[in-house]
């Protein structure tokens, strides 16, 4: 016996057969929601969250590294370092 028909006889042992009792489960076009709306409400709509998260991203990324470099924590290395003492 090989493996192949060993896991095909394992498989329809263990998994259920089912019966759907002559229900039509096949999916078409008709199940899928169909545009409402004008697209440009919802793109400006979108674009407009869209920059708020920019905006918002951007000055909180702007606040971190001003409020690090104030509290010593970044150092952006401007000057060249200090020359060590002898």
């Amino acid at each position: 016996m090989n493996s192949t028909s060993l896991l095909k006889r394992v498989v329809l042992r263990t998994v259920p057969k089912r019966n759907y009792a002559g229900l039509d489960l096949k999916a078409s076009y008709n199940d899928l929601p169909s545009p409402q709306g004008s697209w440009q409400t919802s793109y400006d709509a979108n674009q407009r969250k869209y920059n708020a998260h920019l905006a918002f991203g951007t000055l909180f990324l702007i606040g971190s590294i001003v409020f690090a470099r104030a509290g010593g924590f970044l150092n952006l290395n401007y000057n060249p370092p200090a020359k060590p003492s002898d």
